[in-house]
């Protein structure tokens, strides 16, 4: 079953947005990640969002069983805003307490790097070469409510389906790529 499959079968996901990132465009980012986890046999996604805090992803992964990402970006936008934030992590914290150094295998993990950065941990990643999906079949995981989209603060939601959802040729949301979050599931990061 291919890794999309998989997460659009699942009652529980992250849904996030995505695109070209730090000056890097998609596809770039995407393949560096991938071979990041040729040869760490993980990477980590900076996603500095509220409604995704690791003590928030980890919860929702140990409770839910949810193990995928899927990345979207709207069909009328170009996948993703491109940020010029580039700064780089280089330590990790699964419980915000003890630090650890990233992997020396992994390519940069760049972003907007603040005391409050996150990143998902990813243990497999695939691109979609095409593919549209709406958000209709999505409630947000901590209240219930319908997700309609992303904001600035939140560009990824736990999110539960609460009908079937399926890739369309109509849908409101390309779907880039789906990652499978391996544990610690998602981290803290510094400078």
């Amino acid at each position: 079953m291919a890794l999309i499959d998989e997460a659009l079968s699942s009652e529980c996901m992250i849904l996030s947005s995505a695109g070209a990132h730090a000056r890097q465009d998609w596809l770039t980012i995407i393949n560096r990640k991938r071979r990041d986890i040729t040869k760490a046999d993980h990477t980590v996604w900076v996603t500095n969002s509220q409604a995704a805090k690791p003590e928030i992803v980890q919860s929702f992964c140990a409770q839910s069983g949810a193990r995928h990402v899927v990345f979207l970006s709207k069909k009328r936008d170009k996948p993703g805003t491109d940020t010029s934030n580039d700064d780089a992590a280089t330590r990790y914290s699964a419980d915000s307490r003890n630090w650890s150094p990233l992997h020396t295998a992994l390519t940069e993990v760049t972003g907007r790097i603040t005391r409050a950065t996150t990143g998902f941990w990813f243990c497999d990643l695939e691109t979609i070469d095409h593919g549209k999906i709406d958000l209709t079949p999505f409630v947000k995981a901590d209240d219930g409510v319908p997700l309609t989209g992303f904001s600035n603060i939140s560009s990824a939601y736990p999110v539960r389906r609460s009908s079937p959802a399926s890739i369309e040729a109509d849908g409101t949301y390309e779907v880039l790529a789906v990652g499978r979050l391996g544990t610690p599931f998602a981290v803290w990061l510094r400078k």
